[in-house]
C-alpha cells in the first residue's frame, strides 16, 4: 500500500469513528459535570436541606473524626 493509499483510508474512516466515540464522550462529559456540580445540584432540587455539606458534618466537625472519637477508649 502507498502512502496515499493509506491516508485516504484513514481519512474516509475516520467520520465512523467519530460516531461510534461521540456518545461515549457525551455520557463521560456530563456524567464528570453531574459528579463535579454535585453539590449545587443538590442545593437545587432540595433547598430546604440547608449547606451542601449537611450529610459531612455533625455537631461542627467532621463525621469522620466524631467516628474516630467514639472508637477511642476513655481512661
Amino acid at each position: 500500500m502507498t502512502d496515499m493509499r493509506v491516508h485516504r483510508t484513514v481519512w474516509r474512516w475516520h467520520p465512523y469513528a467519530g460516531l461510534i466515540v461521540a456518545p461515549f464522550s457525551l455520557i463521560l462529559s456530563v456524567k464528570g459535570a453531574i459528579h463535579l456540580f454535585n453539590d449545587e445540584l443538590n442545593d437545587l432540587a432540595m433547598p430546604a436541606r440547608g449547606s451542601a455539606h449537611w450529610r459531612t458534618r455533625v455537631a461542627g466537625r467532621p463525621r469522620a473524626a466524631g467516628r474516630a472519637a467514639a472508637r477511642r477508649p476513655r481512661a
